[in-house]
């Protein structure tokens, strides 16, 4: 971008990036002192119009060629290239919709926070939050709305956390708090009931109030557990505050651990029951009441386990759905 007599007055410094400055002027020097040579390295320089653009430049040795007698230096400008590099690590990084860091880079950070707390730096707790009956809400606004909706949820949870503590979309309506150095569980607590009154205020959509509440499954950081440990438990928590009602926080604990098995088991037999052929179809007749007609059926599964006899729906059905 520059004129020719205006760069050729001006000196490496006042062109080159000082990050790549050093290695810049290295690959000069080596150019010019090793006969026949040919250098290659990206920097970054500077465009006249004050913006910094990547070049691939290529350096060759042709003092011994009479009719050169120099050194030709060749760039390219490849700052698209870049600039799409950059783009594609971000979304490896970043979830698409909202910005937010995804599982992937959560894990990491998460990683680095218990890391930090086993050498005494506070407490790091996790908070699963799932929004409920969120496909109810995007089937009433529509899919594009929902997604506003999602990204003005990740906005409030991003405002209402502490300027180092990491918000991440894992997948849906699903998002993860990552909070480090708090002092104790009260304040873990605290800021849990924090995120779920911002979430509870109404939302504007297209001109419309929506409401929405959220459950909250808390995890705290223990010498046996991992990243993704930690999450799973966050995740156990949040389930039971689903079960248990929905717009609360709950705590893993031993008594979360307690119902977590039991659903563990209730999946690994559901498993079984299926090969075995122990679910059962039951029909229950629709009547229409002002004539008294049978107007259709509703089919609903039974399981008839061979020591428990009929399991009730409300045992194994949650299991099912949330198990796939």
């Amino acid at each position: 971008g520059w004129p020719a007599e205006q760069a050729a007055a001006m000196r490496w410094p006042q062109i080159i990036h000082p990050e790549h400055l050093t290695r810049w002027i290295d690959a000069v020097r080596a150019a010019y002192h090793e006969p026949h040579s040919t250098q290659r390295l990206e920097v970054r320089a500077l465009h006249r119009d004050g913006s910094w653009r990547w070049l691939d430049t290529t350096l060759l040795n042709r003092l011994h060629d009479p009719l050169i007698d120099g050194v030709i230096l060749h760039f390219h400008d490849v700052t698209a290239r870049h600039l799409a590099e950059q783009e594609l690590a971000r979304r490896a990084l970043h979830d698409d919709l909202t910005g937010l860091p995804n599982r992937t880079l959560l894990v990491d950070r998460l990683s680095t926070a218990l890391g930090r707390a086993a050498r005494g730096d506070g407490v790091v707790a996790v908070m699963y939050c799932d929004l409920d009956h969120f496909k109810t809400v995007n089937d009433s606004i529509g899919h594009r709305a929902a997604d506003g909706l999602l990204v003005e949820v990740a906005g409030r949870l991003e405002q209402v956390v502490r300027g180092g503590d990491t918000v991440a979309r894992l997948h849906g309506d699903e998002f993860v708090v990552c909070a480090e150095e708090l002092d104790s569980m009260l304040e873990v607590r605290a800021l849990a009931e924090r995120v779920r009154r911002e979430l509870a205020r109404p939302f504007a959509v297209d001109g419309r109030e929506v409401h929405l509440t959220v459950s909250i499954g808390l995890a705290v950081g223990e010498p046996d557990a991992g990243a993704e440990e930690l999450l799973e438990r966050a995740d156990a928590a949040m389930y039971v505050a689903k079960t248990d009602g929905k717009d609360r926080i709950a705590v893993y604990d031993q008594g979360v651990r307690s119902r977590e098995l039991s659903q563990l088991a209730i999946r690994n037999a559901l498993r079984e029951a299926i090969e075995a052929s122990q679910l059962r179809l039951h029909y229950q007749p629709v009547y229409e009441l002002s004539s008294g007609r049978v107007i259709g059926t509703e089919a609903l599964v039974r399981w008839d386990h061979p020591e428990r006899g009929l399991i009730p729906p409300s045992e194994f059905i949650p299991v099912a759905e949330e198990s796939g």
